[in-house]
């Protein structure tokens, strides 16, 4: 099972239903070295695996792009942890909330596989998280290429955002708070993303999903 990497924040928006969609660069990198040269012909439809067409509107050059997630599969969420043995089997510590949860993998701590003891205080990076570890599961509902930059005021609140600013019946307090749903989206992301910046409009996958329950 593909694993997923999501900041603490994004997590913690996860776990509360805050957060259904997420925004991914892998495999555009060609293309978003002039992202307004290319636009999307054609997808493989019945073939995800496939992936969509990029067409260069100057050369008429048509590229095949992969996504790394496709709709339909479940994927787990990376978070830093640390994990020991209790009785034959994996505790896990999570450090975004401190909580703990027991593993059904069994552990043995005189094996290889014995990462962590519980009274230590380091922290295993989440790159490395195996799923058995993971408490969060997503199941992909759909995967579609898009310009960051029409990102929509409800999409900004599908990613997890939370504006500053109410609606109270006044005729602007919508468009405000709109716009600032949007602008907290684009600070967001150029503090993540400084090689594809919100000014440079990358293409990138939007990706949405449900939480699963019960795993």
């Amino acid at each position: 099972m593909k694993g997923i990497l999501m900041k603490p924040d994004m997590n913690r928006a996860i776990r509360e239903g805050r957060k259904t969609q997420t925004r991914r660069l892998q495999g555009l990198d060609v293309i978003n070295e002039a992202p307004d040269a290319w636009y999307v012909s054609m997808v493989a439809v019945g073939h995800p695996e496939r992936g969509w067409y990029f067409k260069n509107k100057y050369t008429g050059y048509e590229k095949v792009v992969k996504p790394r997630y496709r709709p339909g599969e479940t994927v787990y969420v990376k978070e830093a942890c640390r994990s020991w043995c209790i009785d034959g089997r994996w505790a896990v510590r999570y450090k975004l909330d401190n909580s703990v949860r027991q593993s059904v993998i069994g552990a043995d701590e005189n094996t290889d596989d014995y990462y962590f003891v519980e009274h230590e205080e380091k922290w295993d990076s989440p790159m490395f998280m195996p799923e058995w570890a993971a408490r969060t599961h997503l199941l992909i509902l759909t995967v579609e290429p898009q310009r960051l930059q029409d990102i929509t005021p409800e999409d900004c609140e599908a990613e997890g955002i939370i504006s500053a600013i109410e609606d109270d019946g006044r005729p602007d307090s919508q468009a405000l708070r709109d716009m600032d749903l949007v602008d907290q989206y684009h600070r967001l992301w150029d503090s993540i993303n400084p090689k594809y910046p919100w000014a440079s409009n990358p293409w990138l996958w939007k990706i949405t999903y449900k939480k699963v329950e019960g795993r």
